[in-house]
């Protein structure tokens, strides 16, 4: 699977139109023992990008992931930054692992009685089943603070340390209808399950004692289910919905009344990627002109360098004509330096209060994007972001990071890191 608007390998769509088929002929990928009864289950990566790695309880060693491996149960994956992972259970569940994340899967049983657990404890996944569970068969996504229950369906499941320092779990349903349980970190249940119909999402946070549903905005109204804003979702998101959408499925957005939904078409989710692709090109342009820009003054400062050069050569040779003009020529030049001085020194209102302030925005030891703000102005959020989760953080005077406001106003040049 490819990042960013190039869309997805073949083997990732071939994994989305043409779930059936068994993926380089293998057929077993877990073999357990349940009452004496041999069951098997299916876990096989069919596609990666990136660094991508398995620990393995059983030999105790970390594995780099391969396209037709087979994962045990209770192996814990680690997806990478601009990484991905593509996973099959059986013939008919799907999960897509994006970048940042860490995961472990748990699956037991067999076809007609299977029980199927992902611990997600940090990034996100989407999860697609092809056939509707029966009714003795579970499959369920664990957070630190909540679990989502699901029996056929389409859902993402996203996981993050909030700015407040809590733990917090993202779930949005594109077809079909869920149920949420929330629970604390050790697991102690918290409330009454929720449903969440498709077209709609839930947000959580928790900790060590409590867990609970962020109200969300809704025409002025704070609900606990709001319509999913496909503009939110990461890229990496949005293509695999896009080859969702190929396959013949239909996925949803609420709309004022619950729980009423519409269908989304491929064309909306184009609309966003076409936009993001445009505000990337014009973000690269700005990047390239402003290094035009350094280039120039970098230039420009050289030539003054070597007019000065020059003229100190000049006023050497003319030092050396006899003592009398060394005197005239050194007393001159001293004079020449101190107004010289005088006239380049900015004065201390100059110093405090540029036209202008650089906001570098950093990733990954890389520049992401950069703002020039107008000195005690405000910066503005990016409109997309390096990854799936995280924030935007600045180094405080004791070295330390904090959370960064973007109302702050700009009083000089400021690194942001995204963590």
């Amino acid at each position: 699977m490819k990042l960013g608007n190039k869309g997805i390998t073949k083997g990732a769509i071939a994994a989305i139109s043409a779930g059936a088929v068994v993926v380089g002929g293998i057929v077993v990928a877990v073999l357990l023992n349940l009452d004496g009864k041999t069951a098997f289950r299916n876990i096989t990566v069919i596609d990666t990008l990136g660094t991508v790695s398995v620990y393995r309880e059983s030999v105790n060693d970390t594995l780099d992931a391969y396209v037709d491996m087979n994962l045990e149960s209770g192996d814990e994956v680690t997806v990478g930054p601009s990484s991905e992972l593509d996973l099959k259970l059986d013939d008919d569940k799907f999960v897509y692992v994006e970048e940042n994340t860490k995961m472990s899967l748990k699956a037991d049983g067999d076809s007609d009685n299977s029980k199927t657990q992902i611990f997600l404890s940090e990034g996100a996944t989407l999860h697609k089943l092809d056939s509707k569970l029966s009714d003795s068969s579970t499959y369920e996504i664990e957070t630190p603070n909540a679990t989502m229950a699901i029996r056929g369906t389409i859902t993402w499941a996203r996981v993050y340390k909030g700015a407040d320092g809590e733990v917090h779990s993202d779930f949005q349903v594109y077809e079909g209808k869920t149920e949420l349980q929330l629970h604390t970190v050790d697991g102690t249940p918290i409330g009454k399950p929720v449903d969440i119909p498709e077209g709609y999402q839930v947000l959580t946070r928790g900790g060590k004692d409590f867990s609970e549903i962020i109200l969300q905005n809704v025409n002025d109204k704070e609900e606990e289910l709001a319509p999913i804003d496909y503009k939110d979702l990461p890229t990496q998101t949005l293509n695999i919905l896009q080859g969702i959408m190929n396959s013949g499925r239909t996925i949803y957005v609420g709309v004022n009344t619950l729980p009423d939904r519409v269908p989304v078409s491929f064309d909306d989710i184009e609309e966003i990627l076409k936009e993001r692709e445009e505000d990337k090109t014009s973000e690269d342009e700005e990047e390239e002109d402003n290094e035009d820009l350094t280039t120039d003054n970098k230039d420009a400062d050289e030539g003054d360098d070597s007019e000065e050069d020059a003229s100190e050569e000049e006023e050497t040779e003319e030092t050396t004509t006899s003592s009398t003009t060394k005197k005239k020529t050194t007393t001159s030049q001293t004079a020449s330096t101190s107004s010289a001085s005088t006239a380049t020194t900015p004065s201390t209102s100059d110093a405090a209060t540029p036209d202008a302030c650089t906001v570098s925005f950093m990733y990954n030891s890389g520049t992401f994007a950069e703002q020039y703000v107008t000195y005690g102005m405000a910066a503005s959020k990016p409109k997309l972001q390096p990854s799936a989760s995280g924030n935007w953080y600045y180094t405080t005077e004791d070295g330390s990071l904090a959370v960064f406001d973007f109302s702050t106003p700009i009083m000089g040049n400021i690194i942001l890191t995204w963590q």
